[in-house]
């Protein structure tokens, strides 16, 4: 079940990709949402809002979210985080997973993979009570 007032950290270098991904994410539930437009930025608002989810474009200049995953991670160890990318080879995709993201979600966004992703969440979040 997905639970709502989640805060969602989005981070992503294009505007339209966060507006895209909060439309989405509008239509499964009701989340605050919490912006950011590169790995600084993103690590930056995760420490001031300590949000339950976060989604992180890979490609996004001057510092990716790669980075700013394992930042997150060394600090905040449960964090939750799904990588997201349009281009979702099989590199970008172990190379998240090593770098211990929870999930990893293709670009363009759609209804299913972004469910999978709650769901993801809800059991994270089942474990660790």
């Amino acid at each position: 079940m997905i639970k709502d007032n989640l805060k969602i950290l989005i981070a992503d270098d294009k505007a339209i990709m966060r507006d895209l991904l909060k439309h989405t994410l509008r239509s499964l539930g009701d989340f605050e949402f919490i912006d950011a437009n590169n790995g600084v930025e993103a690590l930056r608002q995760y420490n001031i809002h300590k949000p339950d989810i976060v989604f992180l474009d890979i490609n996004m200049p001057p510092s990716d979210g790669i980075s700013a995953l394992i930042k997150i991670k060394e600090k905040h160890n449960n964090a939750f985080i799904a990588m997201v990318s349009a281009e979702s080879s099989i590199t970008n995709v172990k190379l998240s997973l090593n770098a211990g993201a929870d999930g990893f979600v293709h670009k363009p966004y759609n209804g299913k993979n972004i469910i999978d992703i709650l769901n993801k969440y809800s059991k994270h979040i089942d474990k660790k009570s």
